[in-house]
């Protein structure tokens, strides 16, 4: 589902498992509503706290190697 809705969903779901994880993965095509969901949701989430990260660091932290 491309719409504006399922894509602020997802991302709210991302959020859920980063706080229970301490890290989440997600993926994101990049349809026009994407890229307009992420321009909105970046702020508020490096307001909330998260940080994007490559999936590199995400792999090397749980290796021990960062």
């Amino acid at each position: 589902d491309q719409s504006a809705e399922s894509v602020t969903a997802q991302l709210r779901e991302t959020e859920r498992i980063a706080r229970r994880n301490g890290h989440a993965i997600a993926i994101g095509h990049p349809h026009d509503v994407t890229v307009d969901v992420l321009r909105k949701w970046l702020p508020e989430a490096k307001a909330a706290g998260f940080q994007l990260v490559p999936l590199t660091a995400i792999v090397r932290s749980r290796l021990g190697e960062g």
